[in-house]
């Protein structure tokens, strides 16, 4: 129960600056072109998380499952760049350390943290989060599988 409740905590907390953007973006953005999409894509996001925490929260049934699509999906939306681009290529780890450059010339007013966790929080939560929704998963099919 407390994994469970853990699980819809992460979920809940990593769309929490998605759900400041979705608030702010239109107010912020409206003037530059394509901020419609980029808006819709935000409210995609921290919505389907909501759901998946809500659904893992209350333990409805197949919840482990839920969790898994949504994480995968929002994995393979997010962060598959990241990680065919970054994580599976040794000369490009040098993108972390360059981040956090820019974030640090760009300061906690010019959008540093923003950058950070764009850049490399989310898109390492991402996969984490995902072989903890399948490792949720197989237990509940041994269980099954054993009925």
């Amino acid at each position: 129960m407390h994994l469970r409740r853990a699980v819809a905590l992460v979920l809940g907390l990593v769309a929490v600056p998605s759900l400041y953007w979705s608030v702010v973006w239109p107010f912020a953005h409206s003037g530059e072109p394509g901020w419609l999409l980029n808006w819709a894509r935000e409210i995609f996001f921290v919505l389907s998380l909501a759901v998946a925490a809500m659904v893992a929260w209350r333990a409805s049934r197949y919840w482990q499952l839920i969790v898994l699509a949504v994480v995968a999906l929002h994995t393979y939306l997010v962060a598959w760049q990241f990680i065919d681009n970054v994580l599976l290529t040794p000369a490009h780890w040098s993108h972390f350390e360059l981040v956090l450059r820019e974030a640090a010339r760009r300061g906690f007013e010019g959008g540093g943290p923003g950058l950070i966790w764009s850049l490399i929080v989310l898109p390492l939560a991402l996969p984490a989060l995902l072989i903890l929704s399948v490792w949720l998963c197989i237990p509940i099919q041994r269980t099954r599988s054993e009925s």
